[in-house]
């Protein structure tokens, strides 16, 4: 091949390129390289020391801590005097949401701005242990009667 030639800096006889400069140019190219990884890091960094600090996903939703008030002074109401509809013997100390507590249960209730958490026609007073019995076989709280599935949806008209 008549392609080798010579280097005048290092004197040696290459194909293409003298070995000694290609390590110097990929020296020169990583050197290079680094460098603006390093001014790119700075950059981000400061990007990120200006950018507004995260701000975490609230536990509670803005429309369920404006209920929430409403619901303990109904609850405390609703449950005044009530037996436990699982167990008629015991008192009953706790709200269960027969439809659920999320949306609202039909048309009426969304016509009214009543959410599936308000809806006192859907609540069942229980006890604990009832409560815990229904969560736990929802099979039998559906055929009792004391869940109830909402599986058609609500038209939400604006």
């Amino acid at each position: 091949m008549s392609l080798i030639k010579s280097c005048d800096i290092h004197k040696t006889m290459y194909y293409k390129q003298c070995r000694e400069c290609m390590h110097a140019e990929a020296k020169a190219l990583s050197k290079a390289h680094a460098e603006q990884n390093k001014r790119n890091a700075l950059t981000i960094k400061q990007q990120k020391k200006n950018s507004l600090p995260r701000k975490s996903v609230s536990k509670i939703s803005s429309k369920r801590k404006a209920e929430n008030p409403i619901y303990s002074e109904r609850r405390k109401i609703f449950l005044e005097g009530k037996m436990c509809a699982v167990f008629p013997n015991l008192k009953a100390t706790q709200v269960h949401h027969q439809a659920g507590r999320k949306g609202y249960v039909d048309q009426w209730a969304y016509d009214n701005g009543i959410t599936a958490f308000l809806d006192e026609r859907f609540w069942l007073p229980v006890s604990e242990e009832g409560h815990i019995k229904i969560e736990a076989d929802t099979i039998w709280a559906k055929d009792m009667g004391f869940s109830i599935v909402r599986s058609v949806p609500i038209k939400q008209t604006i």
